[in-house]
C-alpha cells in the first residue's frame, strides 16, 4: 500500500545537515543519501534561525504533500548537538583495503562495460588470515 509508506515514512525522525539558509526558509541534506529538503522556519522546534549554520546537525521528519506536483519537504525541524550524525562507523572486519584508483572529481564511462564508473575509486579488499585477525583482536 503507497499511502501506509507514505504514512510511516512521515511519521520517521531523520537526521541531516543545513545546507542553506534564506531569508524565510532553507535547505537540509539528508545524512543518509544526497537528497536535499525545503523547510520552511516555520517548521523549527527548539531553537531559532540564528542557532543554525550552515553544517548544523538537524532532526526532522518528512511531509509528503497530497500532489505529486508538490516537493517533499522537512518538517519539525530540531538541532542537534555537534557530533550527533555518524557518518562512518570503523568496524573491525578482518579486511585490509589497498586504494587501487583515487576518486576522481567528475564521474567517468567505462568503455569496455558500457555503464557510468561513478566517481572512478577503486579499493581492492584483502581478507587476512584468521591467525592474523586474532593477533591484532588480542
Amino acid at each position: 500500500d503507497d499511502d501506509r509508506a507514505r504514512r510511516e515514512e512521515q511519521g520517521k525522525r531523520n537526521q541531516g545537515f543545513v545546507r542553506n539558509l534564506k531569508d524565510s526558509y532553507g535547505f537540509l541534506q539528508a545524512a543518509d543519501s544526497e537528497i536535499q529538503y525545503f523547510f520552511h522556519f516555520s517548521e523549527l522546534r527548539e531553537c531559532e534561525v540564528r542557532d543554525l549554520r550552515n553544517g548544523s546537525e538537524v532532526e526532522y521528519s518528512l511531509h509528503f504533500p497530497a500532489r505529486a506536483s508538490e516537493k517533499i519537504m522537512a518538517v519539525r525541524v530540531c538541532p542537534l548537538p555537534p557530533g550527533s550524525i555518524k557518518l562512518e562507523e570503523e568496524l573491525y572486519t578482518g579486511l585490509e583495503g589497498v586504494v587501487v584508483r583515487e576518486m576522481r572529481e567528475t564521474r567517468s564511462f567505462d568503455r569496455n562495460r558500457g555503464k557510468s564508473d561513478g566517481f572512478g575509486g577503486r579499493i581492492k579488499l584483502v581478507v587476512k588470515s584468521p591467525e592474523a585477525v586474532a593477533g591484532e583482536a588480542g
